[in-house]
Parts: C-alpha cells; structure tokens; sequence
C-alpha cells in the first residue's frame, strides 16, 4: 500500500450531480471533500498518460499486458485500483496528518441560558443498553433505535460541522473528549475561538458569464456563480492507494475538479502503528459493546448496512 499527500496549486471545483437550471443568475453546487470516485478518476487518467505505449484510438487504450492495465483497466474491463483511504490532511513540521470530520454524535450546547446555570458545554451521545444491538435509527429495520440525548427542556443542543485532528478524532473514539478547562481536549479545541484561518479551507465564489459558440459573445441570462475552494496552506489530502510506488511516482501531476486544476501526489513514507492506535485497541478488548464510524462515504452490498451484520436480527 502506497500512501500520498495531493497537493493543489490553485484553487478546486468540484460539481454536484444536479443540473443547473438557466435563468438570469444561478449558483452551481459544490462537494467538498469531493467524492474518492473523483479523486479515482484523476489517478486513473494518470497512470494512463504515464505510460509511454498509451494510444486512446486502440481499444486496449495500447497498455494491453503492462501493469498499467492491471491497475488502471481498460475499455472493457475495470483495473484493480483500490482507493484504501480517503481524507483531508494537514502538513505540520515535515509530518502529514490526516484530518476528519466531526462525527454527527458529537453536539454542543445551542444559546445557553446563563441566567439559569448553564454553560457552555460540548456533549457526546451515548449508546444506549437495552436492544439487542444498542443502536436506535429511523431506518427500516425494526430492531434499530435512536440514542438521543437527554437534557431538561428548553435545552437545545447542535451539532456544528467542523474538523479535527487525528488526537481528537482517537479521543472521540475513546469516548473520551474532555471538558473546557482541559487545552488538550476535544471539547476545548471545539468551544474555543475558531478563527477562519485555521479552518483548512475557504469557499471563493467566483462570477462567470456563457459565451456564445457561435457569435463569441456573452449570452443573456448566462450569469453564474461558481464556488471554488481554496485549500489554506499546508492542507491537501491523504490518500492510501493499493500500488507499488513504481506505478505513480513522487511528484506525479494530477489534474483536479472541474476545471482540471493541477495538484502534485507526494509520497509518503510509511507511518508505523501510532500510540492511538495501541490505545484504542486497548480499550476494544476491554469494551463491551464498540462504535463503528465511516470516515469515507459507504456504498455497500446492503445499502448503509455493513457486511457480515445479519438482515433480520442485526447481529
């Protein structure tokens, strides 16, 4: 397994799959983090265009036998790229480390009433006992339950979309995210001061017109915005592909979004077993019950349902 951090060397835009309507002004919706099948398309393009034998005319795009068609296929058949992992990353002192989006269980307190003793304060949800998996959803199955949290009324509690970094993110899976007082913790990083400049991108909304094919000038009722994003510095992706080094070299150029923005892959070098790891491996075998959080979005075999957990019974 090969792992990379893509940096950009312009500002990226990358397109929803809704259809924008004409009119007189209208906005086109962005991903961001862009879906990992965008990022896989950029890389297949690559391997291809690193091939010196590469002819789109032949239908075997002329790497018929190479490696390059194991990994990247062909016209007729699907290559064996695997995209492993898939996330924002920050570089820090000649280290590279991933970043990942606070889970949608973590909420803080929405406008505290003061007057009434409360502060503000950042809670987790718990999983609840009780069922037999522990879990409580608004999905289909019956077994399935909600964990909200319980708080007095007139109390209401938010989640807030945010970023944080890989200690966090282990504390979070810990169940352990610490209060206000403690500079370290999770809770603190998120009650504090957030300033747009540590936030690891910014929305650049850029105005656009449509250009006549056929006259060259502008077209009424073709003024658009288009919301760009510009990565702060230091920031790209992480990404974990299941190739040799040899296949996509350091410094390999990719093109991005939907302008075909230029990003560099650089590689980087293996990461051992961290103490988060050895941690949190240490409170699984002790834990009873464990949270299984997606990272990346999940298409799988029965829908967002992992494999191996029995339809009927859950277990």
């Amino acid at each position: 397994m090969t792992r990379y951090f893509i940096e950009a060397a312009d500002v990226l835009f990358f397109k929803d799959g809704r259809e924008i309507a004409p009119g007189s002004e209208y906005t086109a919706a962005s991903i961001f983090p862009p879906n990992p099948g965008t990022v896989y398309g950029a890389l297949r393009s690559s391997l291809l265009a690193l091939q010196e034998t590469s002819d789109f005319s032949k239908d075997d795009f002329g790497i018929s036998g190479t490696d390059t068609a194991k990994y990247a296929g062909q016209k007729n058949s699907k290559g064996d790229l695997v995209i492993k992992n898939f996330l924002l990353a920050r570089r820090d002192e000649n280290k590279i480390s991933p970043l990942f989006r606070l889970p949608l269980d973590v909420l803080n307190r929405k406008k505290p009433d003061y007057s009434r003793g409360e502060k503000d304060e950042i809670h987790m949800i718990s999983i609840r006992t009780g069922s037999s998996v522990g879990i409580k959803s608004n999905m289909p199955l019956a077994h399935l339950q909600m964990p909200w949290i319980v708080h007095e009324e007139g109390s209401f509690f938010e989640h807030t979309p945010s970023f944080i970094n890989e200690k966090h993110f282990y504390d979070y899976l810990k169940g352990e995210i610490g209060t206000s007082d403690d500079e370290n913790s999770l809770a603190s990083e998120l009650l504090g001061d957030n300033d747009s400049s540590t936030e690891p991108f910014v929305k650049e909304p850029r105005i656009g017109i449509g250009i006549s094919s056929e006259t060259q000038t502008v077209e009424e009722g073709k003024l658009f915005t288009t919301p760009f994003i510009r990565l702060q510095k230091d920031i790209g992706f992480w990404i974990e592909l299941n190739l040799e080094d040899k296949q996509l070299p350091d410094r390999t150029k990719l093109r991005l979004g939907g302008d075909g923005k230029i990003a560099m892959l650089n590689a980087i070098s293996e990461n051992p077993e961290t103490d988060f790891d050895l941690e949190l491996k240490k409170k699984v075998q002790q834990a009873s019950i464990l949270k299984l959080v997606l990272t990346t979005p999940a298409v799988l075999k029965n829908g967002w349902i992992p494999d191996g957990i029995d339809l009927k019974t859950g277990e």
